[in-house]
């Protein structure tokens, strides 16, 4: 029988346990497919990805805050009778028309 403390344990960084679940999201093969097919344990595979895909999830849907620089002048203006609409920017011929309606 041979000793529990010969044997190896591979350890994996977090970038590598990343990019193996990367890999695997792309290949949309299972997870027992993916994990057989790189040499990994099933339930540790799937421990990577229970514990990391929630992170990445959040890290992918974080918002960026995007400041847009201010438009001064007046790119078109709508008069109808005593109503007046300004546009700072371009819009589809399509939207004039149901104003000018």
């Amino acid at each position: 029988m041979e000793n529990q403390n010969n044997l190896k344990k591979k350890v994996f960084t977090k970038e590598e346990k990343e990019k193996y679940i990367s890999q695997w999201q792309a290949s949309g093969k299972s997870k027992m497919k993916f994990a057989t097919e790189n040499g990994l344990r099933y339930y540790t595979f799937v421990n990577w990805c229970d514990t990391l895909l929630p992170k990445i999830k959040k890290e992918l849907s974080s918002f960026t805050e995007v400041k847009l620089p201010v438009q001064k002048t007046i790119f078109a203006e709508v008069q109808k009778g005593c109503l007046s609409i300004k546009f700072y920017q371009p819009f589809p011929l399509e939207y004039f028309q149901l104003l000018v309606k």
